[in-house]
């Protein structure tokens, strides 16, 4: 699915985070992020999950607000459950309604992109 941002800015206490005019990451392709420490790639991440809200600009994903979109966010570190990630995964999509079958589906294919 297509990732966009437009003039995004997200600024925490008075100060800038995080600057990108235009962003686009074209679906069906893997992205590398890279950068040294404190050079925004969370809060890239964080902004695109719609965890930090941008002060200006637009994220959208597949078309949509990021705010409408459906977004998964796994963390570097365990920080929700001490499970693995298959079993995180597994478990946001049942909180979401899915089941069993269509969870198995949803977290095999993840694993395979």
């Amino acid at each position: 699915m297509e990732v966009v941002l437009e003039g995004v800015r997200v600024k925490r206490d008075g100060r800038v985070l995080l600057d990108v005019p235009t962003l686009l990451l074209r679906g069906g392709r893997t992205t590398a992020i890279l950068g040294p420490n404190g050079s925004g790639k969370t809060t890239l991440l964080r902004a695109i999950a719609g965890l930090d809200r941008p002060r200006e600009g637009t994220v959208r994903i597949g078309g949509l607000p990021v705010d409408a979109s459906r977004v998964a966010y796994v963390f570097q570190e365990q920080v929700f459950l001490r499970r693995s990630v298959r079993d995180n995964l597994e478990l946001g999509l049942r909180l979401r309604g899915l089941n069993t079958a269509e969870r198995k589906v949803q977290v095999c294919s993840a694993s395979h992109t």
